[in-house]
This record gives C-alpha cells, structure tokens and sequence, in this order.
C-alpha cells in the first residue's frame, strides 16, 4: 500500500507542478525574489511539507530506542584505560572480520562495483534529462512535469516487472536476482547508448528515458535482493558506504566537467557497460528471491519508486 501510494503521489505531483507552471509566467518582485512560473512547483511543495509536519508530529510516535542501550555501560570504564584497549582490540577484530568477508565471498566487490556504476549513471541522468530533452526538441520549453510523471509511471512499471520475473508461474520460470540484474544493466547501456547516438530526436530520446526509468524500477529490488543475499549483516553499512565514495567521485567529475548531452551519455553508456561486465561475476549463494525481497523499493529522495 505504501509503495503504490507513493508512486501515485509521485505522479500527480508531476502533473500538479505542470499545471500550477502553466497558469502564470514568471514575474520579479524584487530583485532577489520571483512568484509563479517556475517557482510555483515549489511554493506548493511547502503546503506539502506543512501538512506532512503536523502528520508527523500529530502521528508518529518519538523511537528511544532500546532502555538497556540508551543506559549501558561498559566494565572497564574508568579502569584506567581498560576501556580504550578494549575498543582497540574490537575494532581491529571488526576490521579482521571485514576483510575476510570481502575475500570469503567474490561477489561482494562486484556487486558494490555496479551499484556504485550504476547509480552514478542514474545520477549522471538526474541532472542532463532535462538539457536532454530541450536541446533534442530544438530548444522549445518541454512539460518538464508531465515528463517527470511519465518517468515516474514507468520507473512504477519497472517494479511490478521485478515481481513477475522474480516470481514464477505455471508458463515460466523465476529469474535469479543477478540474472535480472543483468537484464536491468543491458537494457539501461542500451537506452543510454541510444541517446549518445541520437541526441537530437526528441521522441527518441525521451522513448529511452522512458525505457531507463523502468529499469530503474527493476534495479531497485533487485540489487536490494542480492544485498541481502551476499553481505553479511554484520559488516552491511561498512560495505555501503565504501562503494558510495566512487560513486560520489563519479557523479561529481562529470558535472565538474561541464560535458555536452552527447558526452555525458556516452560517460553514463561506459559506466553502465562496465557493470554489465562486473555483474556477471555476481554469483549469490541463494538464488530464491524470498517474498519480502519481492516488494518494490523506493528510491532514496525520489527525483528518486
């Protein structure tokens, strides 16, 4: 329920930012401070924001967390630095235990190497989908919230795709997470490659946008999937935030680069066919995808399901 909900709301606040654009142009009140037009979209997102702020203080309950953490101690405090040699010593055997994980099982570094190539072409994306779609329709405005809504519709589609592939049915049978994690990477490097070739037909470009967002809706669940299976739990959020500085690195060198539309597809293009490559290396040491894997994820900050 909340998954759909969400997708919903993502694509009626498109529509609504389009129309709310369209009603009024954009005027100057002060030198400092514009009303309507492209302003407009944000303006209601604050009445969203308000009503979300008292939804959450009205509804929500505050998380203490655990009595025994928030009031826990250790033996060794004011021990005369026992405390200090025993947290030294645990966190070399966390470190240990970190590098035998990464070298017990080959598929970690894999799997870490395309989630950051491929969320860095994601992001790459984010920010040249709009000069994109202008420079290809001759530099004429585009409904860029009606546009977003599509993008939303099909990145909806892409997860409900990921739960009839990863399911499987009388006529066919389920795909393994990395196998559908391949499929997601071909079908991204393709839709990508083809804005690189063809910067310049707008219905082209945006059909391979469209095709993109769904790919994303699928890469989601299914990089969610493989997580689960191959990092231990242990060393999980050590594990993500280590691939999430080269994919930081990534993202930040092409927009310091100032690429074209063409150059920047074809930077997402390489980036994309090398997780092709690394995804293949992804070998998972169970390949059901269990029924909770099954649900659709959601993009952090929804652009971005």
């Amino acid at each position: 329920m909340a998954v759909a909900l969400n997708s919903i709301t993502a694509i009626v606040a498109g529509v609504l930012a389009q129309a709310s654009v369209s009603i009024a142009p954009m005027q100057a009140w002060t030198p400092f401070f514009n009303v309507a037009g492209y302003c407009s979209p944000f303006d209601l997102s604050i009445i969203s924001l308000l009503f979300t702020a008292v939804g959450i203080q009205t509804t929500w309950r505050e998380n203490f967390g655990a009595a025994a953490a928030a009031s826990g101690t250790t033996k060794n405090e004011g021990g005369g630095g026992g405390g200090t040699q025993l947290s030294w010593r645990s966190l070399q055997q966390w470190s240990r235990g970190l590098l035998q994980s990464l070298r017990s099982d080959r598929s970690i570094i894999p799997l870490g190497s395309v989630q950051a190539l491929y969320e860095a072409s994601m992001y790459i994306f984010v920010f040249m989908w709009t000069p994109a779609l202008e420079q290809a329709n001759d530099g004429a405005a585009v409904s860029l919230g009606l546009v977003f809504a599509c993008f939303m519709t099909a990145c909806t589609a892409g997860s409900q795709l990921f739960r009839y592939l990863s399911t499987p049915s009388i006529t066919t049978r389920a795909l393994s997470s990395a196998a559908i994690l391949r499929v997601v990477c071909s079908a991204a490097l393709v839709s990508q490659g083809i804005v690189f070739m063809f910067p310049y037909s707008v219905w082209t470009v945006l059909l391979s946008f469209l095709a993109f967002e769904a790919s994303v809706g699928v890469y989601y669940p299914s990089m969610g999937t493989l997580k689960a299976e191959i990092v231990p739990e242990s060393h999980r959020a050590t594990i993500y935030n280590l691939f999430r500085v080269p994919l930081n690195l990534l993202v930040i060198g092409a927009l310091l680069a100032k690429l074209e539309v063409a150059e920047a597809f074809g930077v997402t293009s390489l980036l994309l066919a090398l997780a092709l490559a690394l995804s293949l290396r992804i070998t998972p040491t169970t390949n059901p995808v269990s029924s909770a894997a099954r649900l659709p994820l959601l993009r952090v900050g929804q652009k971005a399901t």
